[in-house]
């Protein structure tokens, strides 16, 4: 990208955050007269203060409605698209799609949910291997205090047409705990007992040929997962033939290649940097996989 072009964009992505914060600020405005003020101030009349704070609300809402949309779009050409192609090979990105709730059930890591959504879809080549990777969100429930439990997180498929491997599932703890797991996967599955203690007290093992595991999680795959783990703590692989998934649960702590609409103004190489480090964890969790090519 040449650099009057992404002066343009940075400066049209400026304007736009300035707009967005002036429609968050009376969106915000509007909410706080109707259930902060008036609740204080009834049952002295209010109707004046319900009007002015219904309308901040709307005019919030009007001046919002398509501002974030064009942003996140500016910043997914910007600072995104142009980064991933500069590391990858064979390059589609969609960050408007995902993977289908279908595929995200055939995935076999997660118990059923109430509502599927996914977005930022990549597929690329890195050193020979393919992949496919897209954020996911499933809510699950929601508790009796109000709190919703759900994944958000992202999930990456890599393909090995050439190698089979039994159905196996290696779950850190964390993520059971947090997700549940669908009975696929431990149908047909036996749950086994690596030699190392610490990763033992990390993982749950499920394969479908527990003698194959020991070969598939050599010492230094099982140090890099424990790795991994140390970074995400929710972490799920499930490996099934000639494919490979990945699920990690960042509980939307991080949202990977998204920038910040409203707060504060984009530096290009602060962003460029960003997308690089999220670039570079995708490397090492791929190199990850590439032990058992």
């Amino acid at each position: 990208m040449n650099s009057s072009s992404s002066e343009d964009r940075m400066n049209k992505m400026e304007s736009l955050r300035s707009r967005t914060t002036i429609a968050a600020i009376l969106l915000g405005s509007g909410v706080i007269i109707l259930f902060c003020i008036i609740p204080l101030i009834h049952p002295h009349n209010t109707t004046a203060l319900g009007i002015l704070g219904f309308c901040l609300i709307i005019a919030g809402i009007f001046f919002c409605s398509g501002l974030v949309g064009d942003n996140k779009k500016l910043y997914k050409e910007t600072f995104v698209e142009e980064t991933i192609k500069k590391n990858f090979d064979n390059v589609f990105y969609a960050w408007k799609t995902g993977f289908s709730k279908d595929d995200i059930i055939d995935f076999k890591l997660f118990r059923n949910g109430l509502k599927y959504k996914s977005e930022d879809f990549l597929k690329a080549t890195h050193k020979g291997i393919d992949f496919e990777m897209s954020d996911i969100m499933i809510v699950y429930d929601t508790s009796k205090d109000g709190k919703v439990n759900s994944f958000q997180g992202r999930v990456m498929v890599f393909d090995f047409p050439d190698k089979t491997i039994a159905p196996t599932r290696i779950i850190s703890k964390s993520f059971y705990s947090r997700n549940g797991i669908n009975d696929g996967i431990v149908k047909n599955s036996e749950k086994v007992e690596m030699e190392n203690a610490e990763f033992n007290n990390a993982f749950l093992v499920y394969s479908a040929n527990p003698h194959d595991s020991f070969y598939l999680l050599t010492p230094h795959f099982m140090e890099r997962l424990m790795v991994l783990k140390e970074k995400y703590d929710s972490i799920a692989l499930c490996f099934e033939y000639n494919k490979v998934i990945v699920a990690f649960n960042e509980n939307g702590k991080h949202n990977a290649f998204d920038g910040s609409m409203i707060n504060e103004k984009l530096r290009y190489s602060e962003e460029i940097a960003k997308v690089q480090s999220d670039i570079d964890d995708l490397k090492y969790i791929i190199e990850t996989i590439r032990l058992i090519g």
